[in-house]
């Protein structure tokens, strides 16, 4: 009995992460914004949000859960560490958007 007390807490704790990771749904009749169409511009799009919006450009905070950075950028964390794109479950990874070369690939 206690084993399956414990799997049922396991799997509502599971079941509580996966839920509390998941996007609110776009309202489809609400227009986007019209995006400059420049070299400076890069189309990108936040998780969860539900419009394009211009990528982050020099000095920019970037992270898992940002805008990424624009490509002519990379995203920088204070150890140096540097990440063209940040997965969702490195939430962690937080950093400046910075030209490549600056920090150390990983």
């Amino acid at each position: 009995m206690a084993s399956v007390t414990i799997y049922m807490i396991l799997i509502l704790s599971v079941t509580s992460v996966v839920f509390s990771l998941s996007c609110v749904g776009c309202d489809k009749a609400a227009p986007c914004p019209l995006l400059p169409e420049t070299k400076e511009c890069f189309k990108a799009r936040a998780p969860c949000a539900c419009c394009d919006t211009c990528a982050s450009g020099l000095g920019a905070e970037c992270g898992a859960l940002k805008i990424r950075c624009h490509p002519d950028y990379v995203c920088v964390n204070k150890d140096g560490v540097e990440k063209v794109m940040i997965p969702w479950f490195m939430m962690g990874f937080k950093g400046t958007c910075m030209p490549t070369g600056t920090g150390k690939i990983v």
